[in-house]
């Protein structure tokens, strides 16, 4: 035949499971049975699916006349690759009369049909590593990148060569599966298993909560009045303030309990730049380090303090901030924990938590449930919690101070409410609102 003979490269290929499969296309005159369906395997074979050049051709050919309705058999394709000018390239009239020589079963054809998809994956994948190899022996760019690029393309090969699945489950399944009653990490406020927020302007306390937060879940108390049921291990990573403060916080919130250290043996963890230099959600070295730790410690709750610091991305940039948000669910997927990160509002004054939050909206997207804290009295210093969760109605907003005591201790104390500052009238959120 004058086909193209090229797999003698070496590359992976099965010629003879290209031609069973055009072969019974053929013989079916289309792939469709006399129940009229197609062939089970033909759905997902595609003309890349081929090594050899003439195969691509002929699968190309045959699918825009299933399309177009036009029975194929020998006849019509023949007159369909002469109007192309694409016979002489395939073989010839000849080796299409070959192509139905010991067609395979109807069902031995997803078979066939797998054995083309694997077939490609290979080659794929020896593509994106030669790839990696020149990138690398060029030594044009450093090692994390080429790594990076690496890992990409393989990636895409695998997501291409996995199997297809069912997405949907029937209702009835899907209720079965349904909890008598809602597993709280902080009752009526954080669901386990959901990630959020927790946000306030610069210098709004929000990192000394959030401390006080995970002392109380690695301790099993409570945190502004809300019950937990139970201890959690928890991880806290803070790349913005010097660890001296973060001690400072620590060390008054134990105070406060009367001093026993050990009592946070085995429920507390903490990273600061005492134990790196720095730390980028879009380092994949620093991404690996940190499911790695999680995982080795079995951490349920990380806290990360705080976001703007721990990525080099624009953050009022969707696109951007998405592969960020993508990177950290990818801890919470490989590592098995739930995440709460301290961020920032914004200086518009919106009248919710959500519309405050600095940055894209997939920023307040990745969330299910938003603490935000905000400062109601400039001479008491009595603060304001608000919070939004996606798993039922909202608590009710929570006044606090930070109470310091005689005896060095720290902690936060729940206040009488005071009436809510007032806000200006924003057109656009009372729209939305109302919306």
């Amino acid at each position: 035949m004058g086909a193209d003979r090229s797999f003698d490269r070496g590359l992976p290929a099965s010629p003879e499971a290209e031609r069973s499969v055009l072969g019974a296309i053929l013989l079916e005159r289309g792939g469709y049975g006399p129940n009229g369906k197609l062939i089970d395997g033909l759905e997902v074979l595609r003309p890349d699916d081929m090594f050899l050049d003439a195969h691509r051709r002929l699968l190309s050919r045959m699918w825009e006349m299933i399309e177009q309705r036009i029975p194929v058999d020998i006849v019509t394709l023949t007159e369909t690759l002469i109007g192309h000018s694409e016979l002489d390239a395939v073989g010839g009239a000849g080796y299409l009369a070959s192509l139905t020589d010991g067609v395979p079963r109807r069902s031995s054809v997803r078979h066939y049909v797998n054995i083309l998809k694997d077939k490609r994956a290979l080659r794929q994948l020896i593509i994106s590593c030669a790839a990696g190899i020149e990138r690398a022996t060029a030594q044009g760019a450093s090692a994390e990148e080429i790594i990076t690029a690496t890992q990409r393309q393989v990636a895409e090969v695998q997501t291409e060569t996995g199997a297809a699945r069912n997405l949907f489950v029937p209702a009835s399944e899907f209720l079965a599966q349904m909890q008598p009653t809602k597993d709280w990490l902080v009752e009526n406020l954080i669901q386990r298993g959901s990630n959020g927020f927790v946000v306030a302007e610069p210098k709004g306390s929000k990192s000394f909560a959030t401390m006080a937060l995970a002392d109380a879940l690695a301790r099993g108390t409570s945190w502004l009045g809300f019950n937990i049921p139970q201890r959690a291990r928890v991880g806290v990573l803070n790349a913005e303030d010097n660890p001296e403060t973060s001690r400072w916080r620590l060390d008054g919130l134990e105070k406060h309990h009367g001093g026993f250290r050990e009592e946070l043996d085995g429920w507390l963890w903490l990273a600061t730049r005492d134990q790196f230099n720095s730390f980028k959600f879009d380092r994949p070295t620093d991404v690996r380090d940190l499911i790695a730790s999680v995982r080795e410690l079995g951490i349920e709750f990380l806290i990360l303090d705080v976001l703007n610091v721990l990525h080099n991305a624009d953050e009022n940039d969707n696109t951007q901030m998405v592969r960020i948000l993508d990177n950290i669910k990818s801890v919470q997927a490989k590592a098995g924990c739930q995440i709460g990160i301290v961020h920032h509002y914004n200086k518009s004054d919106g009248r919710s938590v959500t519309q405050r939050m600095r940055g894209s909206s997939a920023i307040s997207g990745f969330a299910e449930w938003i603490v935000g804290i905000e400062l109601t009295d400039e001479t008491t210093k009595v603060r304001r919690a608000r919070f939004e969760i996606k798993g039922g109605e909202a608590p009710l907003p929570v006044c606090y101070r930070i109470a310091n005591q005689s005896s060095g201790g720290v902690n936060l104390e729940v206040v009488e409410d005071i009436p809510e500052p007032r806000r200006g009238f924003n057109a656009r959120s009372a729209i939305a609102e109302m919306q």
